[in-house]
């Protein structure tokens, strides 16, 4: 199997994981509450069964053996039920992270153990919302997978922050100004001690095998600093399938004249005046058909969580 072929199983793979997860409905606040209330007792009826099978606690009566094996089965259900009805929340967070060197498909399963923590952690009755909850331990668990395995060489949690908040007011800072971030700048933006600025940002260099050839600052004739991000490169071509497979579900007119506004397909955005001369239509219904193309874009699980392709 060509590389090609591999890639583009994977990306519909993904594509399909995507739609399956858009397809379950999401829970009511009452639905949560109770699927919650089954979860514990389901926990409570599994601590009791464990306690029987080892003979701490007395009593062999078949129906309650019956009883509590038909509570454990129902937790086990309502927990799993939970979680599918919330993995949209775990693609949106490890969507976020992408920009890491860690493949999307990892970043996702580390925050689906965050969501499971997450449903057996929760407490219905102190009255918040269960995503919110949820979407605490997700970033944990992303979080603590970045530090763990995005590295060639594993540093401590507390540490990878300090580096991912020094990376970040750097880039702003650079972004905002139009120049290289200083180390003070980033050291009040970020709030870590300058002396540890210089070091951290160091540390986030991308490590290079040494069975690399290098000579002369050049790995195959290119410069090192010019050769391209893997990760950002990997991201940027995942992003790209999710689109295209999105655009093709739009209507003909719809996608005619989004992928033309875009430049997808020839990398030249189009003003809606050049966009209505192409295709014959006015700039008033090319207007309208730009606006219910993006509606239906962001309507599709697919593509929740990108940038709008009209804005890269």
């Amino acid at each position: 199997m060509g590389a090609h072929t591999q890639a583009v199983g994977i990306g519909d793979s993904w594509t399909r994981y995507l739609a399956e997860v858009g397809r379950v409905a999401l829970l009511e606040p009452d639905e949560v509450r109770e699927l919650a209330h089954c979860v514990e007792v389901g926990v409570l009826a599994r601590e009791r069964l464990t306690q029987l099978a080892e003979g701490t606690a007395g009593g062999d009566d078949q129906g309650l053996l019956a009883d509590l094996q038909t509570l454990v089965a129902e937790g086990n259900a309502a927990h799993r039920r939970l979680v599918s009805a919330n993995l949209r929340l775990v693609v949106a967070v490890a969507r976020r992270a992408r920009r890491h060197s860690m493949p999307l498909a990892d970043l996702v399963q580390e925050g689906a153990l965050g969501l499971m923590r997450a449903v057996e952690k929760y407490d219905h009755r102190r009255g918040f919302a269960f995503s919110t909850y949820a979407v605490w331990w997700i970033r944990q668990a992303v979080t603590r997978a970045l530090a763990e395995q995005s590295r060639a060489v594993r540093v401590p949690v507390h540490v990878h922050d300090q580096v991912v908040a020094c990376v970040r007011a750097r880039d702003e800072i650079g972004d905002q100004s139009g120049r290289e971030a200083t180390t003070i700048e980033v050291a009040t933006r970020s709030g870590v001690d300058p002396t540890r600025v210089a070091l951290l940002l160091r540390s986030s260099t991308p490590a290079l095998s040494l069975h690399a050839e290098v000579a002369g600052g050049t790995i195959d004739g290119a410069l090192v600093a010019d050769l391209p991000d893997p990760v950002d490169a990997l991201a940027a071509a995942d992003a790209h399938e999710l689109l295209d497979a999105a655009l093709q579900q739009l209507p003909d007119q719809h996608r005619q004249v989004m992928t033309a506004l875009v430049g997808w397909h020839d990398g030249r955005p189009r003003s809606r005046r050049a966009v209505a001369e192409e295709t014959g239509l006015s700039r008033g219904v090319v207007q309208r058909l730009e606006a219910e193309a993006r509606e239906m874009l962001r309507t599709m699980p697919t593509v929740a969580g990108l940038d709008d392709p009209g804005d890269g």
